[in-house]
């Protein structure tokens, strides 16, 4: 570990300390030496153990600003852990971006009102999914890989970057994934495998890119994915093994490429 990411490790150990008491666990001292590692992480193996994180200790680390500076700009790092609380981070101001992978969060993720630089939950689990409502992120937020079985709530979100879902499972009934009347500057991504059995809503957004959906399964039975009245500046991609088992609903969109639905299996698209 180089020298100044050694003193930054030894900082967070100090405030950490200070904050709540000298037992952290094992788990939790390698969050800070991961944070304020410079060096690229070895990405988790799969079967790699799940010790657990305190959600409080994350939502300290995530918004001290005595923390901060002591934090690399490759963000905050968590990696193979259990969040066995909330994680409530509502209306924080996060100088960092968050990364999670291979994670489990045993509550919600809560973001409303908040501000942070990025978004990466990646192959990770969430049994009571996301409230994003009004969220302002300065680059992308990716979600890929993971699996929830609770709702996905982004609307009215600001997100510089893309919002990419490839591979994700979203298992919530009804709304699964509501991005309704985001700002959205570059592309949503939907695709490779992604699958959700709940309604995906993109109602009144404004997506600078494309919206990709290739190989998606969309497996809700009425309106399986609702875009009325958004403006979508790319492409809508509909192909390379599409399927939805309800309505892909896209009245009153303006879409500034083309629509591509080769292939795609559809019970109905409404423009």
């Amino acid at each position: 570990m180089p020298l100044l990411d050694e003193i930054r490790y030894t900082k967070l150990t100090e405030l950490a300390h200070a904050r709540f008491d000298h037992n952290l666990s094992v788990a939790e001292r390698k969050v800070l030496r991961d944070s304020a590692s410079s060096d690229d992480l070895p990405y988790p193996g799969e079967a790699a153990p799940r010790p657990e994180v305190r959600a409080e200790f994350l939502r300290w680390l995530a918004t001290d600003p005595e923390a901060a500076p002591h934090i690399d700009p490759k963000g905050l790092r968590v990696y193979t852990a259990t969040i066995p609380g909330k994680l409530d981070l509502e209306e924080s101001k996060i100088t960092r971006s968050l990364e999670f992978r291979r994670c489990t969060f045993q509550g919600e993720i809560n973001l409303e009102s908040a501000e942070t630089r990025g978004i990466y939950i990646l192959d990770s689990s969430l049994a009571r999914g996301i409230d994003a409502d009004g969220v302002i992120v300065h680059g992308s937020v990716f979600l890929r890989g993971t699996q929830s079985g609770g709702e996905i709530r982004l609307p009215r979100a600001e997100i510089a970057g893309n919002l990419e879902c490839a591979g994700a499972k979203l298992n919530a009934r009804g709304d699964a994934l509501v991005v309704d009347r985001a700002k959205i500057g570059g592309s949503v991504f939907l695709h490779q495998a992604f699958q959700c059995e709940g309604e995906a809503r993109l109602i009144g957004s404004e997506i600078g890119g494309d919206l990709d959906c290739s190989g998606a399964k969309l497996n809700a039975k009425a309106d399986a994915l609702s875009a009325h009245r958004a403006q979508i500046g790319g492409k809508v991609f509909l192909n390379r093994g599409f399927e939805s088992a309800g309505e892909f609903c896209l009245p009153g969109a303006t879409i500034g490429g083309d629509l591509v639905i080769a292939g795609a299996k559809v019970a109905r698209v409404s423009c």
